[in-house]
């Protein structure tokens, strides 16, 4: 009795326990799935914002871009009129006109160049900071993975215990009824046995017909014991 106890209080430890390993993979299992939708969105807006490296939209870098552009068809006209010049003179007038349109263009591309490294410092800081965002997140998959393997192992060893310790249970069981219907013969025989040796002796003379009942007991008692 005390073995089935024993038996029945370790399988419902371990019915905790795989009930509580179920619960923790799926838990794992969904704080995944999640996480794994947050690093393909960190993935996307990753991309997003290195599309815009080297492309700047602020007003300081559009007005000095207007600018440069203006100077720069100016220059593009005026180089083709040195193209086509009749004389020196011209030729001249044409050469210093470029001149002076280049320097006025200069600063505008110096404005342009530092808004955009500015820009890019900014894109890149962020790029920086989502990539820090995917590195942890790609951090817990890895340890939710490791855990939700672990509580895997764990599981199924539980369950091959469980089902260890059922099968057990289950010959014990057996080998409980087998060992009391044998019981239930000897006390049926006995009883029997008992019975008739009573009924023989009409006269009520006890201890010949006690004797052969102990004898009878002792019988019955080696057939059950002995194999």
């Amino acid at each position: 009795m005390k073995v089935r106890l024993r038996n029945y209080q370790k399988v419902h430890v371990l019915i905790g326990e795989i009930d509580l390993s179920t619960s923790t993979m799926s838990r794992l299992d969904s704080l995944n799935i999640g996480l794994r939708g947050n690093v393909s969105s960190l993935n996307a807006q990753i991309q997003a914002e290195r599309n815009k490296l080297n492309k700047p939209t602020t007003n300081t870098f559009t007005t000095a871009q207007n600018q440069y552009n203006n100077y720069n068809n100016q220059i593009n006209a005026t180089q083709r009129n040195l193209a086509n010049a009749k004389n020196a003179i011209d030729s001249a007038i044409y050469t210093s006109e470029i001149t002076r349109l280049k320097d006025l263009r200069r600063p505008h591309w110096r404005t342009m160049e530092n808004e955009k490294k500015a820009w890019n410092d900014k894109i890149n800081k962020r790029i920086k900071e989502l990539e820090g965002e995917r590195s942890i997140a790609e951090g817990q998959i890895a340890q939710n993975t490791t855990d939700y393997v672990r509580e895997s192992e764990r599981l199924a060893h539980n369950r091959d215990t469980r089902d260890s310790l059922a099968t057990e249970r289950g010959k014990i069981i057996q080998d409980f009824r087998q060992t009391s219907n044998k019981g239930n013969h000897f006390i049926q025989n006995y009883r029997i046995l008992e019975y008739a040796v009573w009924k023989r002796d009409a006269n009520g003379n006890l201890p010949t017909e006690l004797f052969f009942l102990w004898i009878a007991c002792c019988f019955l008692l080696l057939k059950f014991f002995l194999p």
